[in-house]
């Protein structure tokens, strides 16, 4: 490895490894957290590990005030970090939560979301086994020209290379 002050090891994760094994090992959840949060798509993530958090509280009134904090900041139409979940889906789940906070109340969630998670999961699965496929360098000069347009026209910033 280079020393390039990347924070991401690639040799966390492995061909063998599924949605499943990344979501459940804290040192590859870590890895995909970081990505997830560089490819702006955090709140899925965010909002599974919540739902894995709510079904280990065995205290019913802890259980329902994360409950209700899941639905507030994940499921309610326009909330402030609102998943990739149908509208419909989502009204489901918030209308059967109530005060008993079934421990299983986000099982769904955790289904449905694992779903979508699965698509950036590939993405960085790619780019963690294939390092330079999955990155952004740009091989074509047609395409490098392309992309280096925009910074060409802002003329009061230098252009620099990292």
């Amino acid at each position: 490895e280079m020393g390039s002050g990347e924070s991401v090891d690639h040799s966390v994760i492995t061909g063998e490894d599924t949605i499943e094994t990344v979501l459940s090992e804290s040192e590859k959840l870590k890895s995909f957290r970081t990505y997830c949060k560089k490819q702006l798509s955090l709140e899925n993530l965010m909002c599974y590990e919540l739902c894995q958090s709510y079904s280990e509280i065995k205290v019913v009134e802890a259980r329902y005030q994360l409950g209700c904090k899941i639905i507030k900041g994940w499921l309610e139409p326009n909330s402030p970090h609102e998943v990739n979940l149908t509208e419909k889906f989502r009204m489901e789940v918030i209308h059967k939560f109530n005060a008993r906070a079934d421990p299983h109340a986000f099982n769904a969630v955790m289904s449905e979301l694992k779903i979508v998670l699965l698509d950036a999961f590939n993405r960085f699965k790619q780019q963690r086994l294939h390092p330079v496929l999955g990155s952004s360098t740009i091989t074509s000069p047609t395409l490098q020209a392309a992309s280096l347009a925009p910074q060409q026209q802002a003329k009061h910033k230098p252009f620099t290379l990292m």
